[in-house]
């Protein structure tokens, strides 16, 4: 039965705990730094992303050495402290050589070979540990739920995943709420790998696309390789497998192995995305590359159902930023200067972004204003546009807000729906005006699968890329930037193993002061 108790084992700070206390670790928690002050202390200056000449300059000031009196007078006592932490899954480097040519070169011959190294931890630890952390114990679920809107359960609600089902995702798991999942300082998302970049600058052009795609292939193989025997034979905990796979359109083409003017989940043709129903039958034409793919071996894995929406790229800067403002601007009466008039001239609002120098200067958008643009732009465009142009706006408007609900029933994803038909009802009047021939866009086409994404996934904010973009800054740019910038992979994972030693560290000082012995003496 699944969610069934078969036992009681430790948690991950009961097993912390009871490995301090055979160290004799016993009456200080905080062990081994002095004091809890001196604890805090130490976790500001490993979570302030400071370099270590800086932390040693800091440490060796004369008010630091005189006032705070701490047990540690620079940094190498320091980082020795942080290393006697508890530790989790060790970090490994797996090398790969990729034959760029074939000149027919012995052994010997280095010239025609490039290595690249893969930086992972066992991905199948990493889960049990998530599953293990008490942190967690609250917003866990381990069977599907259903939730309903009323009494009789008539009507279902979707909000997570586990409405239907508790899964593995690469970097996090979906046991756990999505709340608590997408919130960065929960630590609900852990980092299992470093994929190597390659620009095979040896290989000739025309093989460069297929080794780089191969080569990724196999270092996910190689990442989650342990999920094979996990998913079908079960580990202590769950039987973990792959169920989506959240990022943007380039890497979604890049893990089905197919070219980016396809649809991912459907065979239209890529000149028939704005049509229905056409399928086909072929490789080539299904714009499939000829790619040995990392799911192979994956049970119960079909990586094109695991893709899941994208609302930052797809729906924001795709569908909104890059397609409705720029065609909705070219059907206004004097384009981008009236456009940005307008913006101007509206008042302002604590609730609004005022673009005091219109939308047009603006080089680089963030998520952010994409979201603060779509709040005015249809008032932007009314009155100076077709009225048919001003619907369709609308349109994309109500599909992108009704796309970012929390919770869905089937009345809202009616309206989901709706939205989409109204605006294949009034797109042809951006035919009609000159400012589009066809709508063969692969992001407009996304569209279509969002209503079964949902009912499959849960809904779209739990797997909306803004949040890997995020991680991505606290686990990639702050790694490398604390390294020498020279051989760095193995210098920011041990940036990243010290990170993840602090919180966890700081997660199990938080358990011991709130009634440990409570918790220890509590069976199952």
């Amino acid at each position: 039965m699944a969610g069934a108790a078969t036992g009681r084992g430790k948690t991950l700070f009961e097993a912390i705990h009871d490995s301090r206390e055979q160290q004799v670790v016993k009456d200080t928690p905080w062990a081994p730094f002095a004091s809890e002050e001196e604890w805090g202390q130490a976790q500001w200056m490993m979570s302030s992303a400071l370099s270590q000449s800086k932390i040693d300059k800091f440490l060796k000031l004369q008010i630091t050495q005189n006032r705070s009196k701490l047990s540690f007078k620079d940094k190498r006592a320091f980082l020795k402290a942080i290393d006697a932490l508890p530790r989790g899954p060790e970090w490994q480097c797996e090398t790969f050589k990729l034959h760029v040519e074939e000149t027919g070169g012995g052994e010997e011959d280095c010239a025609n070979r490039e290595v690249f190294e893969l930086w992972k931890r066992n991905l199948v630890e990493c889960i049990c540990e998530l599953l293990a952390n008490p942190t967690f114990k609250d917003h866990l679920h381990y069977a599907p739920e259903q939730e309903y809107e009323d009494e009789s359960g008539e009507k279902p609600i979707l909000g997570e995943m586990w409405s239907e089902g508790a899964t593995l995702v690469p970097l996090t798991i979906d046991n756990i709420s999505k709340g608590v999942r997408r919130s960065l300082s929960s630590h609900g998302t852990v980092w299992i790998g470093y994929l190597p970049v390659a620009e095979l600058e040896s290989a000739p052009k025309a093989k460069r696309s297929v080794l780089a795609h191969q080569l990724f292939h196999d270092c996910m193989h190689s990442l989650l390789e342990p999920l094979v025997a996990a998913g079908r034979e079960g580990v202590d905990v769950a039987y973990p497998i792959v169920a989506a796979y959240i990022v943007d359109n380039p890497e979604q083409c890049l893990i089905t192995c197919c070219q980016e003017n396809h649809c991912l989940k459907c065979l239209q043709l890529s000149h028939q995305h704005a049509l229905e129903g056409n399928k086909l039958p072929g490789f080539a034409e299904a714009g499939l590359r000829a790619i040995h793919p990392f799911r192979a071996e994956l049970p119960h894995c079909d990586i094109f159902a695991c893709l899941t929406p994208d609302l930052l790229h797809q729906l924001h800067k795709g569908v909104f930023k890059d397609h409705t403002v720029k065609w909705a601007t070219a059907c206004v009466d004097g384009k981008e200067d009236e456009v940005n008039q307008r913006l101007r001239a509206m008042p302002s609002h604590p609730d609004l972004c005022h673009f005091k120098k219109g939308i047009s200067l603006v080089s680089q958008w963030t998520g952010n204003e994409y979201k603060q643009m779509e709040k005015v732009f249809v008032g932007v465009v009314a009155g100076a546009a077709d009225p048919d142009v001003v619907k369709a706006v609308r349109a994309v408007l109500d599909f992108v807000y009704y796309a970012h609900y929390e919770a869905h029933t089937e009345d809202s994803l009616s309206c989901l729906q709706e939205a989409w038909t109204r605006f294949h009802s009034h797109k042809h009047v951006f035919m009609h005006l000159g400012v589009r021939n066809d709508f063969n866009i692969s992001k407009l086409h996304s569209m279509t699968h969002y209503v079964d994404s949902i009912r499959l996934f849960g809904t779209a904010d739990g797997y909306n890329t803004e949040g890997p973009e995020h991680l991505h800054i606290d686990f990639a740019k702050h790694g490398y930037r604390a390294s020498n910038c020279k051989q760095y992979a193995q210098q920011m994972t041990v940036w990243m193993d010290c990170q993840d030693a602090v919180q966890r560290f700081d997660q199990y000082i938080e358990w011991f002061k709130n009634g440990r012995k409570s918790q220890l003496s509590s069976g199952p």
